[in-house]
């Protein structure tokens, strides 16, 4: 059921049980009142108490109780009663009353209940598997009283309602149709549980993977999908998650899909992790070259390589060669060879190369180096014993050599080398110099003395000397190497001159002098400025500029020039003198030197004066003003004199106010300004009436007094002026007197208040509707009418602005509808009322019984109210589900169940189950429940 319909039932049922309770209260105010009633002036009675009984079946009990006994002093002339022990009670209450009178004929009465209650028979608690859903539609025979009661049963449920998984209890009440007899409560249990297990759509295959360098596997899979037909507490579990290490060898990854009722599946494959790497060698030697030894052979050594295996600890080595073995000259290839557990094969392999590496050795001692001095024809002759050779490979050698024992060596030094070759191409050479040398250095006659001289204008001087003559033993004409010519320029300073003469035997000779050239000559300055007079600036300086004086000198290197002042420097009042002096780098020097003066030419300077000033007249007509100082600069001393001063009181009008600067030459300046004192001051208002409120007592206007205000002036007369005055007639409502006071000056100053003349039923609004509640038609909306509020008025004339006329169109949900009425003076009075349209609420009720025999009386099935509701559709199924009568638009006439199925064909009595579904705007309403037919 949707909220609405599961809402309609919640208070169909209250309303029943408040009917129900009250029932019963009523019931137990009369028993309460019947009961022990006696007259207690005699005789007395002992009353039973009230009896209950239920039954089962039948429309009446059998009720039995012990009479009760009378006794009185005068005897008991007879005791009666409305009913007896073992008389058939109806269901319900009834009220049984002895009555005894003793010989007197005086009378006493007691009462008692008697209840019967009828039990009903309630259906059976119904458990049910749910099917492919996760609820399940439920049918039973709802639970009837007999004894021709037109029953009226009260329910949260109706047969082939649909149940959730769980347990729900499903309660009846049941009445007379007109409420009199409560017929009993009836609950049972529906218990719905949850059979099937969840599914998996999709399942991963087996994975085969292979070993990583840890003998284990990564895994990633597309995790299965499972549904169930109850989403709710539904779960996926796994042994594994996606990206889980595996390790070597296969292993079975489960996932288990588990329902809130403990059902389950599961979804099962394998992750099969194979060692598919070889194993490696780590520090798998390098090829081997040796030198074969003394026997034309070699022992070879290694570091054997290290072998590791992702999933074998030790993988097995065999070796062609152990290290330290001996090789034989040439090339070997040695191989390791590692197999794991999987075999898994890597190989290691290297060659061993000895080689012919060793030359020939001399047998005897190779010749040591010779040293002559040469002759007179610069060489000599050389002898020495020949060197022998000897192999540990070749049988025979090829010996050369370059020079033999007693040839002539010039001057130097010759290499003598024998080259013994053996049949591998090794070499051994013996080599030896012969070396001869020159041991006489060549002679210098004629080496100049020192030379000092005086520096010309370009700071050096050209120097001349006569150079000096070289001779050497062994050379005709050897030229020797000077650092200057005679007839150089040398520069300020000492200088050195050499003369080297070298033979070719490196035998060298020198000659050394010195040349100093001395700088006499002081800078010399031209163009020095002349004395400069200028006049003062404001700030008692002056900016001067000149031009820099030309200063030249012979050696102009790491010239000094210096000045106290330069151009463009600001010289302060006075004489200032100026020195340019050029020191050169002998310290030779020369100064210039010039005045600059300078002199105060100007008046004093006004640097602020105060703006014009304008100032309010206070008491007496005079202002009080106040103002900075002027300030003035000179390059002397100043005397300042004023013709007012600040703080002085100023009479209405303008004056002005003068400065004077003079300085100590007599120069002077002035500064003026106006100072303006104004009369803006309006008059001061004294005992300005407050707010004046008075009824009229139903006219339209009444005459009001009051105290009139004055007023008084700082400078002068008032006049006074009034729109109304004391004792004048006002109209109703809210009038504004106002007061104004002018002064001789145009100064004004005004006092106003209010004048409030009330009616108190000048104005009201006659029959202002209440608020209004309808219910919308099919489309959400409704025309709505009402009686217009009218206003009445005695003084005043009110139009009306409406926010809704009568009979518009409202919109579901409240809407506020307002009357404003407005008189000439803006005086607004309103009504206001809402207008709530409320979704009309679907009501119809269903007919349990059909009996189509053609009597004229409920031959065809009705559903009262149906016809309001047009958008409808309703189905009518047998015991197992099977439709018999489906159709849209049921009116109770030409579109009615008659009691046959789709083909046209009568069914046969029994129950049949019914649901009707309703359609009214935006709202749907469905009733479901069960049929008796009865032909």
């Amino acid at each position: 059921m949707n909220l609405r319909i599961k809402l309609a039932h919640v208070i169909k049922n209250i309303i029943i049980l408040i009917l129900f309770l009250s029932y019963q209260s009523s019931m137990a105010f009369v028993a309460a009142e019947g009961k022990g009633v006696a007259d207690h002036i005699a005789p007395e009675i002992q009353c039973p108490g009230d009896v209950s009984v239920d039954i089962y079946s039948g429309c009446t009990g059998i009720v039995n109780w012990t009479p009760p006994s009378a006794s009185d002093p005068s005897g008991i002339k007879s005791l009666t009663s409305t009913h007896d022990p073992g008389d058939a009670f109806p269901i319900g209450t009834t009220t049984v009353t002895y009555t005894a009178t003793n010989t007197n004929d005086e009378v006493s009465t007691c009462s008692f209940d008697v209840t019967v209650d009828y039990v009903l028979s309630c259906p059976s608690d119904i458990t049910i598997n749910v099917n492919n859903a996760c609820n399940r539609a439920v049918f039973w025979a709802e639970p009837n009283a007999e004894c021709n009661f037109n029953v009226l049963k009260a329910s949260d449920f109706s047969p082939g309602d649909q149940f959730p998984i769980g347990t729900t209890t499903v309660r009846y009440l049941l009445f007379s149709q007109d409420f009199s007899t409560f017929l009993g409560e009836c609950t049972f249990d529906v218990t719905v549980n949850d059979n099937i297990n969840p599914t998996f759509s999709t399942c991963p295959g087996n994975i085969t993977l292979s070993a990583n360098d840890n003998c284990e596997a990564v895994a990633s899979w597309t995790e299965p999908i499972a549904s169930d037909n109850c989403a709710d507490g539904f779960s996926l579990s796994s042994n594994f998650e996606p990206g889980d290490v595996f390790p070597l060898g296969t292993t079975t990854v489960t996932y288990t899909a588990e329902d809130a009722a403990g059902n389950q599946a599961t979804c099962s494959f394998d992750v099969t992790v194979e060692d598919q790497s070889d194993p490696v060698f780590t520090d798998c030697p390098s090829d081997i070259v040796i030198s074969a030894n003394e026997n034309c052979e070699a022992v070879a050594t290694w570091s054997a390589p290290e072998v590791t295996d992702n999933c074998t600890a030790s993988p097995s080595i065999i070796q062609t060669h152990e290290s330290g073995a001996t090789f034989p000259l040439g090339t070997t290839i040695v191989t390791y060879t590692a197999t794991d557990d999987e075999g898994n094969q890597a190989i290691c392999s290297f060659s061993v190369i000895v080689e012919d590496q060793t030359a020939p050795v001399v047998a005897n001692a190779c010749p040591g180096d010779i040293i002559l001095t040469a002759n007179g024809t610069c060489q000599q002759q050389a002898t020495w014993v020949a060197p022998t050779f000897t192999d540990n490979c070749s049988a025979s050698l090829d010996v050369t050599a370059t020079h033999n024992s007693g040839a002539l060596f010039p001057i130097g030094n010759t290499t003598v080398s024998y080259t013994a070759t053996d049949e591998a191409g090794n070499e051994r050479i013996c080599s030896f110099t012969v070396t001869v040398i020159d041991e006489t250095a060549p002679t210098i006659t004629g080496c100049p003395e020192d030379i000092t001289i005086s520096a010309t204008e370009s700071c050096g001087a050209v120097v001349n000397w006569i150079e000096p003559r070289i001779r050497d033993n062994c050379h005709e004409s050897l030229e020797a190497v000077k650092s200057h010519e005679p007839g150089d320029i040398f520069p300020r300073g000492t200088t050195t001159v050499t003369y080297i003469a070298t033979d070719d035997a490196g035998n060298e000779t020198t000659c050394t002098f010195q040349v100093t050239v001395i700088d006499e000559t002081a800078p010399a300055i031209t163009d020095c400025p002349l004395d400069i007079t200028v006049s003062a600036s404001a700030n008692c300086t002056a900016e001067v500029s000149w031009v820099s004086p030309t200063i030249f000198d012979n050696c102009t290197e790491n010239l000094q020039i210096t000045s106290t002042h330069e151009s463009g420097d600001v010289f302060a009042l006075g004489e200032t003198e100026v020195t340019y002096t050029a020191i050169d780098n002998a310290g030779n020097s020369s100064t210039c030197s010039f005045i600059v003066t300078v002199e105060d030419t100007s008046d004093p300077f006004l640097v602020s004066k105060p703006s014009d000033i304008t100032a309010s007249a206070m008491d007496g007509c005079v202002a009080t003003v106040n103002w900075e100082e002027p300030v003035f600069e000179d390059c002397t001393q100043l005397h300042i004199t004023s013709t007012h001063n600040a703080g002085e009181s100023f009479p209405i009008g303008t004056t002005e106010v003068v400065y004077t600067a003079t300085d100590s030459l007599g120069r002077t300046t002035t500064s003026a300004f106006l100072v303006e004192v104004i009369d803006d001051m309006g008059p001061s208002i004294e005992n300005c009436p407050s707010d004046i409120t008075i009824s009229t007592d139903g006219a339209c206007e009444t005459s009001v007094e009051w105290e009139a205000p004055n007023a008084i002036d700082n400078c002068s007369e008032v006049t006074v002026e009034s729109d109304f005055n004391s004792g004048d007639t006002f109209n109703l409502g809210e009038n504004v007197v106002t007061y104004t006071f002018t002064d001789e000056n145009g100064n004004e100053s005004t006092c106003s208040f209010k004048v409030i003349v009330n009616n108190p039923i000048e104005s009201f609004i006659n029959n202002c509707p209440e608020d209004i509640v309808v219910d919308s038609d099919e489309f959400g909306n409704a025309i709505v009418e009402w009686e217009e509020p009218v206003l009445e008025s005695v003084c005043h004339t009110y139009s009306v602005e409406r926010s809704h006329n009568v009979g518009d169109q409202f919109s579901v949900g409240t809407t506020e509808v307002r009357y404003d009425f407005i008189n000439e003076v803006n005086d607004t009075l309103t009504c206001s009322f809402n207008v709530q349209v409320n979704m009309k609420e679907i009501l119809f009720e269903v007919s349990q019984m059909l009996t189509p025999n053609n009597d004229g009386v409920n031959d065809t099935w009705q559903l009262e109210d149906i016809e309001e509701y047009p958008d409808n559709e309703v189905i009518i199924v047998d015991r197992w589900g099977s439709p018999i009568f489906k159709t849209q638009g049921y009116n109770n006439e030409n579109n009615a169940w008659d009691g046959t199925n789709q083909n046209g064909d009568p069914v046969p009595t029994g129950t049949y189950f019914y649901q009707v579904s309703v359609r009214f705007a935006s709202s749907t309403e469905t009733k479901k429940g069960f049929i008796e037919l009865v032909r």
